[in-house]
């Protein structure tokens, strides 16, 4: 039973991360509306190394110490500055020789705040989220379902197009990568703020990005992103049956293996990567133990 729900739960969050609603955050910390004053954005666009985080710190305010609704605004209204800013601090972090420890974790920090502050799908996802899975989860209606049923249970909140979750998929990504530098960087003895907010961002970015790239289809991540969608959430949101999408999506191997197996130990390694892997530092450093044990049925 444990196995199905675990599996179910994989699911549930993959398609949870993608409905639409107004839930707060579980934990705090990532509020994305504080009142700042415009930003110069080609300052910004041109600002390296620790220039740049400083700059990015400056932009940054109000209790939470997070990117304002203003410099959101502005610097999505300049094509091409986010990706830019990201870029230049994602060269800074990948950077093991010229950068510090804490130079990189505090670049990796900001990468990430930056795509969740900027992007159209992913903060909607991180602050709903949870509340998404808590509902599930703690419902006694749902324990015995298997976790097709759960899926389709649960489609009747996800209201997505293709484009718009390919376009999810790409922005937690780039917030995967720069978590998974934070979390190097924590390792390698560097430290910067954190809270349990970088924490839950960082486990749903890590878990779509895991199931996406473990779908078995030939070619890029959209490519993958695009067949989870038409092969499993698009059918179900026109009330088409899908119980045999998830084994064709995710099963591998000679003779093939579950897809429903491999699903789960996706699932699993995102939330037990391994003691002391960045990752779990990562975890660690923001306190989301609580957070890991709901999700994996404990």
């Amino acid at each position: 039973m444990k196995r199905s729900l675990l599996v179910a739960r994989a699911l549930a969050i993959a398609l949870a991360i993608v409905s639409l609603g107004s839930c707060e955050l579980l934990f705090g910390g990532k509020n994305l509306f504080s009142g700042l004053d415009g930003p110069d954005v080609g300052s910004l666009t041109t600002a390296t190394g620790t220039d740049l985080i400083d700059a990015l710190n400056e932009e940054k305010g109000g209790e939470t110490d997070s990117f304002g609704d203003t410099f959101v605004e502005q610097v999505t209204n300049d094509p091409g500055a986010v990706t830019t800013i990201y870029d230049n601090l994602e060269d800074i972090f990948n950077d093991t020789t010229k950068y510090s420890p804490d130079d990189r974790a505090e670049a990796a920090s900001l990468a990430g705040d930056l795509i969740l502050a900027t992007s159209d799908t992913a903060g909607p996802v991180i602050d709903n989220v949870v509340s998404a899975v808590l509902s599930l989860t703690q419902n006694s209606e749902t324990e015995d379902f298997t976790a097709d049923q759960l899926v389709v249970e649960m489609l009747n909140t996800i209201a997505p197009g293709e484009d718009s979750f390919i376009s999810l998929v790409h922005d937690l990504g780039l917030m995967a990568r720069a978590y998974d530098a934070l979390g190097a960087a924590l390792v390698a003895g560097g430290s910067t703020e954190l809270d349990p907010g970088d924490g839950q961002a960082a486990l749903i970015a890590f878990t779509l990005t895991e199931i996406v790239n473990a779908v078995q289809v030939t070619g890029d991540t959209a490519a993958k992103a695009a067949a989870l969608y038409n092969s499993l959430i698009g059918p179900a949101l026109r009330g088409e049956v899908i119980t045999g999408a998830i084994n064709t999506l995710f099963r591998t191997g000679t003779p093939q293996a579950s897809g429903k197996d491999n699903l789960q130990a996706v699932f699993e390694s995102v939330l037990d990567p391994g003691e002391g892997t960045p990752r779990d530092t990562l975890y660690e450093a923001t306190d989301i133990a609580s957070l890991i044990d709901l999700l994996g049925g404990d």
